[in-house]
């Protein structure tokens, strides 16, 4: 598996954790696709901006994602997978636990109109979040 530091979000002096992508074989991430559609559609320029802004800030505190989880912008996605997700108007972006200290994984952002994460969408983070485990595992995480 291959994973992309995020640098622009928790490459910061003052960052305390660290975010990273899940890429394919070539180094794409459709995270960074993702984000510049999102970014670039006028419906949700806005709370794409202020997501990564919120996801700035946690990546910026001691406690990290810890402190927004239980609050409106920010809790469990996939019940008792700990797969998490970030609030901000229409837009989800989620994200669970790296094995490492003070590490999160972002496997995608996307738009809904539901509360509830649809199944596809589940299914989808439950297989990130497996196949980074074993990746980590086996030792073949690749930064």
């Amino acid at each position: 598996m291959y994973l992309r530091h995020l640098a622009d979000l928790s490459g910061g002096p003052t960052s305390c954790w660290r975010a990273y992508a899940i890429c394919d074989e070539d180094g794409q991430c459709d995270l960074d696709e993702e984000i510049a559609q999102l970014l670039a559609d006028a419906t949700a320029a806005r709370a794409m901006r202020s997501l990564l802004a919120l996801l700035e800030s946690c990546l910026a505190e001691p406690e990290g994602p810890q402190l927004y989880i239980g609050t409106l912008v920010c809790h469990e996605a996939v019940a008792g997978a700990q797969i998490y997700e970030f609030i901000k108007g229409p837009l989800r972006l989620y994200w669970f636990y790296g094995a490492d200290r003070r590490v999160i994984i972002i496997p995608g952002i996307y738009r809904t109109k539901q509360q509830t994460t649809p199944r596809k969408i589940e299914r989808m983070l439950r297989k990130a979040k497996q196949d980074y485990l074993a990746a980590h595992g086996q030792g073949t995480l690749n930064y």
